[in-house]
Parts: structure tokens; C-alpha cells; sequence
């Protein structure tokens, strides 16, 4: 990827970028939280062995799930709903699975 960016004003350092590619690198930040956010949650919580705190674990990565899909994408508010309730139902599901 080029970065293709001209100065608007030497002085002050400012600069504008071609929307293109700034929208392409929000899009590769956006998919690269989504991917790791999930991986993410499964090694914390396979950490933790406190089940109150697994809890507390699953309702702050739950809240980061549904925080980057309202700023990464367009969804409608009932399409985050959904595949947040989804996250949070296999954390639960992981949670019970690998209880001590």
C-alpha cells in the first residue's frame, strides 16, 4: 500500500490523505480487532480461574465486542445486539466447559 498523502500547509505539518486509503486502514484496524478480540478473551479467561472474575471478564470483553462493532462497521442496532448476544454466549459456553 502507497501512502499518498500531499501537504496542505508546510508550515503547520498538515496534511490530507486520499480518503481511499484512509478507509482501507480503518477497514484492516477494524478486521484486525475483530479477529483478535475473541482470541483474546478465550487465553484471559482460560487464565483465570476465579469464577467471579471470569464473569466480570465475559461482561468487559462482551461491552469491547459490541463497542468496536458500533465504531468498525454499519450494523444496525439489532444485527450488533445478535452477534454480540452470540460472543457472549460462547464465552459462557467456554466458561462452563473449562470450570475447575
Amino acid at each position: 500500500m502507497q501512502c499518498r498523502h500531499r501537504p496542505v500547509d508546510e508550515e503547520s505539518m498538515i496534511y490530507v490523505y486520499d480518503e481511499k486509503i484512509v478507509i482501507r486502514v480503518a477497514d484492516m484496524i477494524g478486521t484486525a480487532t475483530s479477529s483478535l478480540l475473541p482470541v483474546l478473551a478465550v487465553i484471559v479467561l482460560y487464565s483465570v480461574r476465579e469464577m467471579l472474575i471470569r464473569l466480570g471478564m465475559i461482561a468487559l470483553f462482551t461491552v469491547l465486542f459490541a463497542l468496536a462493532l458500533m465504531v468498525t462497521t454499519e450494523a444496525k442496532r439489532i444485527e450488533i445486539f445478535a452477534a454480540t448476544a452470540a460472543f457472549a454466549s460462547v464465552q459462557v459456553v467456554f466458561v462452563g466447559s473449562t470450570s475447575s
